[in-house]
């Protein structure tokens, strides 16, 4: 019986093994946080400049069409929704994030020269 016991092989790993691998896992997982956040608030940038490029698309072509009836860029884009009735532009306005905003403002924010827009219109 004892020649039976002796012939086994330890299987597994130790608890002091365990304890080191899941330290080192904790390390990698705290360091690759702040650059993952990082990269879902520029994902959700880039989101709302696509959506703000297609608005102003809209807007480009409605003063194209009316040239009499232009959106000035001093027009916020609550007032647009009542000029620019296409179904399709009504959808893109609700995924935007600045309702508030100006005509103006959005351009400065697509092309990057006014920096960030706050909810509200605002460059911070």
């Amino acid at each position: 019986m004892k020649q039976r016991m002796t012939k086994r092989k330890k299987r597994g790993f130790s608890l002091m093994e365990l304890l080191v691998v899941i330290g080192i896992t904790g390390i990698l997982m705290a360091m690759a946080a702040p650059k993952y956040e990082g990269m879902i608030r520029k994902a959700q940038e880039m989101e709302q400049k696509s959506y703000i490029r297609e608005a102003l698309n809209y807007v480009d072509l409605h003063n194209l069409e009316n040239p009499s009836g232009r959106i000035a860029l001093t027009a916020t884009l609550a007032s647009t929704k009542d000029v620019i009735t296409h179904e399709e532009y009504s959808k893109i306005l609700g995924k935007i994030n600045y309702k508030n905003t100006t005509v103006g403002n959005l351009e400065l924010f697509v092309h990057g020269e006014g920096g960030a827009l706050t909810p509200d219109g605002e460059n911070p």
